[in-house]
């Protein structure tokens, strides 16, 4: 059996520069605090854990677009005795781009929380600030 010849040619040198699209995604860091009206343990651990990241992400991709978005937006969470979100509002809207206030808005709807101590509907208000 024979062996293909070997390439005596030099790699190929690599791009002096990479494309501007190939950039990485700004930092896009999002603060967050809760005000919980009612009784549920995991509250400020779902909106942590769970609804900050996915704000980050839909903040991120409007910095893409727009690269001075910033603001503060305020979800109203309405959680119902089994610990599903039955609505998502939001209360305030501080110079955030409405892009990232419906985005926010969609993420709150897919949350999860445990049942509520009380079986009660619980309100929660998760205060995003989006930095300069």
């Amino acid at each position: 059996r024979r062996l293909p010849p070997l390439d005596a040619s030099p790699d190929p040198e690599p791009p002096l520069d990479p494309p501007v699209d190939a950039a990485p995604p700004p930092a896009g860091n999002v603060d967050v605090t809760t005000t919980v009206t009612g009784t549920l343990a995991n509250a400020e651990r779902i909106v942590r854990a769970g609804f900050q990241p996915r704000a980050r992400a839909c903040y991120r991709a409007a910095l893409r677009t727009d690269p001075k978005a910033f603001g503060r937006i305020v979800v109203t969470l309405t959680v119902s005795p089994a610990g599903d979100v039955q609505s998502a509002k939001i209360a305030s809207d501080a110079g955030a781009a409405k892009v990232v206030s419906e985005c926010v808005t969609q993420a709150a709807k897919n949350l999860r929380f445990d049942e509520s101590e009380k079986g009660a509907v619980v309100t929660i208000d998760a205060t995003f600030t989006l930095p300069k």
